[in-house]
């Protein structure tokens, strides 16, 4: 459990930078991010994580709903753009919890 939203996306980074490539990703989420019928429509809370998760350099495989979590698969197949100038420099898009969110707007 990462407490905050910029945890979360800052946890996802450093696996990804730790990687092979290619190299594959798996993320669990026990329905915390959105609740259960959520899914990856528009405008959901997992459809955010995919896209920030994107930005970082990864592409998104798969999404499976299981009986008690949403899971994801990213893969590795390039670095980011702006990976050679990363000097911590780089805006990373926070990972929302839904009750974050809701607290947000």
């Amino acid at each position: 459990y990462v407490p905050d939203a910029l945890g979360r996306i800052r946890m996802v980074d450093k696996a990804r930078q730790l990687l092979a490539e290619p190299g594959l990703m798996l993320l669990v989420e026990t329905f915390s991010a959105g609740r259960r019928a959520c899914g990856m429509g528009p405008g959901s809370i997992l459809r955010e994580w995919r896209d920030a998760i994107e930005d970082l350099g990864l592409t998104f495989l798969r999404y499976d709903l299981l009986e008690n979590s949403h899971a994801l698969s990213f893969v590795r197949c390039a670095s980011p753009k702006d990976e050679e100038a990363d000097d911590g420099e780089r805006r990373l898009k926070p990972l929302w919890l839904w009750r974050e969110a809701e607290a947000e707007a």
